[in-house]
């Protein structure tokens, strides 16, 4: 190597050194409101035991992110009853998700020159969330409906169970980016444990499948 060809690669070198690594003074990640339906099994194991389908129940929720791999979020659902017009069952939900493959949202990370922007096109995501569920129970003795088959308890008169119930899920899902504002969503929703309840009788875990749309900020 050259006398001139050393100088230039200390030179480039010291360089290296000397100049700060480029690194962002602010990155802003993107909060989540979720639209979307629930279709599965909710299911009764306190002592009155008995099963239900839940077809087209409403979920709405909110994702906050602390990262771009964890995410907190706030959500409630409501199941219809069209036959008695009330609703049988509406929780509200506390989630945690933590995405193991893939960015969870779209962030903007502020340089002193650039900005520059991320949103993964699929991501997969597992977590845990707490249920707590409201119930207005009818007890039918017809049993077609969510209400009779929740509580497997016919009476020949109108009177009915309310309450609320308490329940720990395990979720897993994936969200697919449509553009820069809009993601399809779609999650399984298991019950793993119900563990408080106004009224043993009434202890409620789902089985679900939910699918929808995300709106990213």
């Amino acid at each position: 190597m050259s006398r001139r060809a050393g100088f230039l690669f200390l030179a480039l070198a010291m360089i290296s050194v000397c100049v700060p690594e480029a690194r962002a003074e602010k990155i802003n990640y993107s909060p989540k409101l979720s639209f979307r339906v629930s279709n599965g099994i909710i299911q009764n194991i306190g002592a009155n035991a008995g099963t239900a389908a839940s077809i087209g129940a409403l979920d709405l929720g909110f994702l906050y992110y602390l990262s771009g791999t964890v995410s907190f979020g706030l959500g409630y659902r409501a199941d219809f009853d069209l036959k008695n017009t009330n609703l049988p069952l509406t929780s509200l939900d506390f989630s945690s998700r933590f995405y193991f493959s893939g960015q969870g949202t779209h962030s903007t990370q502020y340089y002193p020159t650039i900005t520059s922007e991320r949103h993964d096109n699929r991501v997969w995501y597992t977590g845990i969330g707490i249920s707590q569920r409201s119930y207005f129970l009818a007890k039918q003795n017809t049993r077609t409906n969510i209400s009779g088959t929740l509580t497997d308890t016919p009476t020949t008169n109108t009177s009915s169970l309310s309450g609320t119930s308490v329940g720990l899920t395990g979720l897993f899902g994936t969200d697919i980016r449509i553009s820069r504002h809009f993601e399809f969503t779609a999650e399984v929703n298991l019950g793993l444990l119900s563990f408080s309840s106004s009224d043993q009788k009434i202890r409620i875990q789902g089985y679900l499948f939910n699918t929808g749309i995300n709106f990213v900020w």
